[in-house]
């Protein structure tokens, strides 16, 4: 493991073993996971072999940190806080849990990574994602709110399996062939930084993908309208009537000021909701537009517009969803 990616947080946090000698280790591919609590509180796994630190990585950041000796506080069934006899706190993880971050963690040790550097290129992905010049701003609001979003830990889970089904494509054309004009040192940090970048801008991240991009493409003739836009509608229509009443009845100008005021200040909000609304339901088209734009600018032919498209299946991989569901938001793009 590079000293280049061993955190402060890792070295020390090794001292808070949460082993008892009671415990059966769990052990794969010949590698031993110990959950423990590093110093600030956050819980996670330090992956050993032979008695030798080969990574620690995050095991779920949902966990409460904990503030106190007694606190004890169940958060998830897969990791929560318990207590040893004495009513210190005691990491409790499902074998589950730990055995997917050691998966987790032998892929990214497979092509030369750790969990520490993937968190760092994940934050400067971020930061170059969310800077005031970047030009897409609601690719931007996503990374924003994936990066607070307590399924944040999925982001780095969903990338490697985007990566794992780029190793499985074989030499096809519509992907593996114009990145081996990339040299070979550097070629899986490409893929693993691409697969970052998708899974960072994931429009559906702890929500559900959206029923309006389930069928490839499929535009109803006309939507049916929002409980905004009625309400908008109906506002305006009130607000019309209070004009022409207001013109018949000069004398009494000041009986329909306030109203009048008051119902164009509620209009002025709703047509700002309303129009987030719009961007919101944009999210999964302008979330596929941006990631075809960052694989075609690695030579990544994303024009045809299928579930057999690798494209299309890496996407769908980083995310989280089935290839028809890129590919429906993929034909609500104007090209």
């Amino acid at each position: 493991m590079s000293d280049q990616y061993i955190s402060s947080d890792f070295l020390e946090g090794l001292v808070v073993w949460q082993k008892s000698p009671d415990d059966e280790p769990i052990i794969v591919n010949e590698e031993e996971g110990i959950p423990y609590f590093s110093p600030n509180g956050c819980p996670r796994l330090a992956i050993t072999k032979d008695g030798q630190l080969l990574d620690s990585v995050s095991i779920d950041i949902t966990a409460k940190k904990v503030t106190s000796d007694d606190e004890v506080e169940s958060q998830n069934d897969q990791c929560h806080i318990g207590s040893w006899e004495n009513k210190t706190p005691r990491l409790m993880v499902t074998r589950k849990a730990i055995k997917r971050a050691m998966g987790y963690s032998a892929k990214l040790r497979k092509i030369g990574w750790t969990d520490e550097r993937l968190k760092l290129e994940l934050s400067c992905l971020a930061q170059s994602v969310t800077d005031p010049s970047a030009a897409d701003q609601l690719v931007a609001a996503i990374c924003t709110r994936n990066r607070i979003s307590p399924q944040q830990d999925d982001i780095p889970l969903l990338a490697v399996e985007a990566y794992e089904h780029y190793q499985g494509f074989g030499p096809r054309k519509g992907f593996k062939v114009p990145l081996k004009k990339i040299n070979e040192g550097e070629l899986a940090d490409t893929v693993m930084r691409l697969a970052l970048y998708i899974a960072l801008i994931n429009p559906c991240l702890g929500r559900p993908w959206g029923k309006q991009y389930t069928r490839q493409g499929h535009r109803s003739s006309e939507r049916p309208k929002t409980a905004l836009e009625m309400t908008l509608e109906s506002l305006e229509d009130r607000l019309t009537d209070l004009f022409c009443q207001q013109e018949c009845n000069d004398l009494y100008d000041e009986w329909y000021r306030d109203e009048i005021s008051s119902l164009e200040i509620s209009i002025a909000s709703i047509r700002r909701d309303i129009q987030i609304e719009a961007i919101n339901r944009m999210a999964q088209p302008d979330a596929v537009k941006a990631a075809k734009i960052k694989l075609m600018a690695l030579g990544i032919e994303c024009e045809t517009k299928t579930m057999a498209q690798e494209w299309t299946q890496f996407i769908a991989k980083a995310w989280g969803v089935t290839p028809s569901n890129v590919v429906s938001a993929a034909k609500q793009i104007d090209e």
